[in-house]
Order: C-alpha cells, then sequence, then structure tokens
C-alpha cells in the first residue's frame, strides 16, 4: 500500500488479473503461463507439486510466485464436468463475446413481419456472424446454422450454430526414446 508493504488475502489478486485481461485485445489468448504484476507473493506460499496439481484438478487458477507478480499454472473455471470448452476461462469470453453480438445481430429481426423472406435473411445473417468470427480468430469453424419458427410460441424464431471456440495450449507432453 504506497510505498509500504502489507499482507492481503489471495482474492486481491483477481483485480491483478483482470487488469491483465484488459490489456489483451484478444480475448482468445488464455491467461495461463502469463505473469500478473503488482504484488509479491511469498515464498513460503508455494505449495508442494501434488497440492498445486490437486488445487488445478478442482478448477482454482493457481498463481505461482514469481520475481515481480505471480505466474498463473493453469486458468481455469470451477466446472466439473471434464469438458475443455467449460474449462477454459478464454472460451467462456470467447462464448459470451459470440452471443452478445449475435444478439445485436439478431435485434434487427424482432418487430419484423414474417413475410417469406424472413428465415433467408436470418439465416443469411448467421452464416455471416459464423464468417466473422471465424476472421476475428474467436472460432475456428462453425457448422449447422439453423433458423426455425418455435413449436410452441409461433412469434419466436429459434437460431442456432455449433462453433468450436479457439482453444489455448496447456500442455506439450514429450517424449523421448533413446535409440541404440
Amino acid at each position: 500500500v504506497g510505498s509500504n508493504r502489507e499482507k492481503l488475502d489471495g482474492f486481491y489478486m483477481a483485480p491483478a488479473l483482470a487488469g491483465w485481461y484488459s490489456g489483451v485485445s484478444n480475448i482468445a489468448i488464455p491467461a495461463t503461463n502469463k505473469t500478473i504484476t503488482g504484488f509479491t507473493i511469498l515464498r513460503d506460499k508455494e505449495y508442494r507439486p501434488i497440492i498445486q496439481n490437486n488445487l488445478m484438478a478442482e478448477g482454482v487458477t493457481l498463481v505461482q510466485p514469481v520475481s515481480g507478480g505471480g505466474l498463473i499454472k493453469w486458468a481455469k473455471t470451477t466446472s466439473q464436468s471434464g469438458f475443455a470448452v467449460e474449462e477454459e476461462s478464454s472460451v467462456i469470453f470467447i462464448r459470451d463475446r459470440c452471443a452478445k453480438i449475435a444478439r445485436q445481430a439478431f435485434k434487427v429481426f424482432i418487430g419484423l413481419p414474417d413475410d417469406g423472406t424472413l428465415i433467408g435473411s436470418m439465416l443469411g445473417t448467421l452464416n455471416n456472424l459464423g464468417i466473422a468470427f471465424t476472421s476475428q480468430k474467436l472460432i475456428t469453424t462453425f457448422r449447422d446454422p439453423k433458423v426455425v419458427r418455435d413449436s410452441v410460441e409461433p412469434r419466436q424464431y429459434n437460431v442456432e450454430m455449433a462453433i468450436f471456440p479457439v482453444l489455448g495450449v496447456d500442455w506439450v507432453y514429450i517424449r523421448l526414446g533413446i535409440d541404440t
């Protein structure tokens, strides 16, 4: 605090991580293996490898002490599903960004009459969104764009598309063999 050193709870690192995220223009870049700064983690706060692995397995974003801040060992969410797309925080950001952009893009259709060209126009918008998300490197590909009138509520259209988000690299497995 100022020029003095103060001991604070670990939850104060969340604003440091938020600051790191706010400085990264590409939301597909994961925080894994990045250093957040502005604090010092005491060396006696470093866990043994088995404890680190157990914490990360439970969804804890572990920050390891390094000079000038903390190294994020693995940026995860607390999802216990086991699916990579639900564990990676960068993928959650991608999903949320794509959903927000899609809601804005389809807002123009609300209040229009269904004149026989509406579904085609909506499908064109959906395909254009998939192409835009791909060119922005938020997703690698998309498939199965669908626009259908809701079977229960005829004033509602259901818009669906499978997107495949850009995933970060969390591990590199290296296997060396001795050749004789």
